[in-house]
């Protein structure tokens, strides 16, 4: 008897299930009620009721935490589609992967990796997805999971998980097609032409009712097939979905204003005896017992990390000894160099102040105060009309819109403003040149004091002709 898991925003998931082969069997599903805001996103927040979740579970069916594998997913994997050459090793293969999010990630040295092929090519290099997360992610996790004395044999990504499973329905290969994966509040949506993922976002669902929630994933689709227009794909055809039942795949078919796509369910538990104990929203948790045994997961590599750091260490103890002294020396000679160039500067500015005061850091203050108050006219004058009597809904005013184009600065170019009011909204379009820049904008948006009480989401993500990173955020207010 095997046990997978997964950990959604309002549930823990368990499915019991035995494996001979290809040939799966569901045994048992059952499930735990968590609390709101102890997960987003796939981040533990507070991980007190999950714990107590995961012992009651365990309490209940001891025998069936024997082997237990983990899936996760949420806003803090790293995806990427890039091109690796032919018959590299693992840690190779992960080596690559860490330098191209060495930019976008704070820890990039322990980014524990994984990818699945994509296609090959005529050269014999291949193209792959490539996920990454910060160790820190699958640490917590597996601590959580020690904590209530419930041993994991592996953790599996479940963007992963998802393209194990479309890639092994050969219908599906020669379509252009969008497919949305519904988890409670968020969904993931990936585009495919000829059999290949070529794209991934995630966007945040709202509404106050069910009919709402399911309305917005359409909101969503628009991006998607603009984006796909953009990049001169195939026109797309169908899209499907994981996580919805009947009824609200009708309510889609229903209201959508798409009339060239056709819209249906995937059912992903076809071919599986006793899925009828399955709810349509288990799609993760299941979809985990389908990867094969022999598929490295984040536990190993994680233990693959360390070892290879390892091995890496200087056997000679005098070798850092000797590079710590080499080091000091030349610090302390570059802090003598620099505190003499201080204070040639220094004499310098003093100097040109006492002769004309507005030529040193007074006039380029002045000078970024009138470039700011330019670009926050236009963008503050483009949306006030709509506010209109509304504008009390919202705590964006002009000290708020000045403190966006503060923090966005020169790294991040926020090209324009729009209001949802029935959905409490405010949608910013913006660009950068590196992916770092768009992170670190949302990043300093929600540590910002003004925005407390906003929630910051990304809501799309494309890398334009122009190498220009254009992404979407969106600005919800709280509650």
């Amino acid at each position: 008897m095997k046990t997978s898991v997964y950990i959604s925003t309002d549930m823990v998931k368990v499915i019991a299930y035995t494996k001979a082969g290809s040939h799966i069997s569901v045994k048992e599903y059952f499930s735990h009620s968590l609390p709101e805001e102890c997960m987003l996103n796939g981040v533990i927040l507070d991980n007190t009721p999950i714990l107590a979740a995961l012992q009651s579970l365990k309490s209940e069916k001891p025998r069936l935490f024997k082997e237990t594998s983990l899936v996760i997913d949420g806003n803090f994997v790293y995806s990427k589609k890039i091109t690796i050459p032919y018959k590299l090793t693992k840690l190779m293969c992960d080596d690559i992967i860490r330098d191209e999010f060495a930019e976008i990630s704070s820890d990039s040295e322990n980014l524990i990796c994984d990818y699945t092929e994509l296609s090959n090519n005529p050269d014999g290099s291949k193209n792959i997805l490539a996920c990454a997360v910060e160790s820190t992610h699958v640490q917590a996790y597996i601590s959580l999971f020690s904590a209530a004395k419930i041993k994991l044999t592996s953790i599996h990504l479940g963007m992963l998980a998802v393209l194990n499973y479309v890639n092994s329905i050969s219908e599906l290969k020669n379509k252009p097609f969008v497919l949305n994966v519904v988890d409670n509040v968020v969904m993931l949506s990936m585009i495919f032409q000829n059999g290949e993922n070529v794209f991934q976002s995630r966007t945040r669902l709202y509404g106050d009712d069910r009919s709402s929630v399911i309305d917005s994933t359409l909101d969503g689709l628009s991006g998607i097939i603009q984006f796909n227009s953009s990049q001169n794909f195939q026109n797309l055809t169908d899209c499907y979905y994981i996580g919805f039942d009947d009824a609200d795949m009708s309510h889609i078919v229903k209201n959508t204003s798409y009339p060239n796509i056709s819209f249906s369910r995937l059912n992903i538990y076809k071919n599986t005896k006793k899925t009828d104990l399955l709810p349509p929203d288990a799609h993760f948790v299941y979809l985990n017992t389908l990867i094969p045994d022999s598929k490295f997961d984040l536990i190993t590599n994680m233990k693959m990390l360390k070892k290879a750091k390892q091995r890496k260490r200087p056997k000679n103890v005098w070798i850092p000894v000797l590079s710590g002294a080499a080091l000091f020396l030349i610090a302390i000679t570059a802090i003598i160099w620099v505190m003499g160039r201080n204070v040639e500067r220094d004499v310098r500015e003093l100097s040109s102040f006492l002769d004309n005061p507005l030529t040193i850091s007074e006039r380029s203050r002045i000078d970024e105060f009138n470039e700011n108050t330019a670009r926050i006219s236009i963008l503050y004058d483009s949306v006030v009309n709509m506010q209109n009597d509304t504008e009390s809904m919202y705590a964006i005013n002009r000290q708020t819109l000045d403190e966006m184009v503060r923090i966005a600065g020169e790294s991040v170019n926020i090209n324009s403003i729009n209001f949802n009011y029935s959905k409490r909204t405010v949608s910013l379009s913006c660009s950068s040149l590196t992916e770092y820049d768009a992170s670190s904008f949302v990043e300093s948006l929600r540590a910002n004091q003004l925005f407390a009480d906003f929630d910051v989401y990304y809501t799309g993500y494309a890398t334009g002709a122009n190498g220009l990173y254009t992404f979407s955020i969106d600005v919800v207010v709280s509650g």
